[in-house]
C-alpha cells in the first residue's frame, strides 16, 4: 500500500494514476498520513509526499520515531519538489530510512523516472512504465480540454441555462472554474472515504 501526501487534488490524482493498479490512499497532510499509517501499519509499503509534508515528517525524526513505535521497518519515501523548492531539499533533516527525491515536471520523461524510482523503493509495486506514460499523456490532454461549464451542466449543477462554448466573460469563466474544482475536491474526498470504508470491510 502507498500513502500519498498532497493537498492539491489534481496533482495527487495525476501522480496516483501513474500507479493505477496499485492501492494508493491519498491524504492532504503529514498528520493524516500518520493516522492512516496507524490503521494500516501491517500493509504499508511506501510514502510518496510533496517536499513540504516530507519536511514535517523528518523534523525531529517524526517518521523514524513513528515507525519504531509501531514496530515496523522504516518506510521508504519518495519526495517530489517543484522548481524553486530546492532550498527545502537542502535544509531537510536526514531521514534514517530509504529516501529518494524527484523534481516534478510536465515532461514526457517524468513518468518513467517516477515509476522507476518507486520500483527501486518498493520492488513489489504493481506498475509498469508504458502504462504510466500513457496515463500521463491522457491526464495532460484531459486537463487541457476540460470545460468546467459543460461539466457542471452535464452533472446537473447548473439547470435552465444555455452553456455556450464562446462569448463568456473571463470573470464568468473563472467563477465556473472555481466552482468546478471545489466540487471535484469534495467528490475526490468522498471517493477516498469510500475506499477506506471498503478496506475496513475487507472488500
Amino acid at each position: 500500500m502507498i500513502i500519498f501526501i498532497e493537498k492539491d487534488i489534481l496533482t495527487r490524482k495525476r501522480l496516483s494514476d501513474l500507479l493505477v493498479r496499485e492501492r494508493v490512499i491519498g491524504v492532504d497532510t503529514a498528520q493524516q498520513a500518520l493516522e492512516i499509517g496507524i490503521r494500516y501499519k501491517d500493509n504499508l509499503d511506501l510514502f510518496v509526499s510533496n517536499i513540504q509534508n516530507f519536511k514535517v515528517l523528518t523534523t525531529n525524526k517524526i517518521l523514524t520515531r513513528f515507525c519504531k513505535k509501531l514496530g515496523i521497518d522504516l518506510l521508504p519515501v519518495l519526495a517530489y519538489y517543484r522548481d524553486g523548492e530546492e532550498n527545502i531539499v537542502e535544509s531537510l533533516e536526514k531521514y534514517d530510512g530509504k529516501c529518494r527525491f524527484i523534481r516534478f515536471s510536465d515532461s514526457e520523461k517524468f513518468p518513467e523516472h517516477y515509476v522507476n524510482i518507486i520500483m527501486e523503493l518498493y520492488p513489489d509495486v504493481n506498475a509498469d512504465v508504458p502504462s504510466a506514460s500513457e496515463m500521463w499523456k491522457a491526464s495532460k490532454v484531459a486537463e487541457q480540454h476540460i470545460d468546467p461549464r459543460i461539466w457542471l451542466k452535464k452533472e446537473g449543477f447548473i439547470k435552465g441555462k444555455k452553456i455556450q462554448d464562446t462569448g463568456s466573460a473571463e470573470s464568468d469563466h473563472t467563477n465556473y472554474k472555481s466552482m468546478y474544482y471545489d466540487l471535484k475536491e469534495k467528490y475526490d474526498k468522498l471517493l477516498q472515504e469510500l475506499e477506506e470504508l471498503r478496506a475496513l470491510l475487507g472488500e
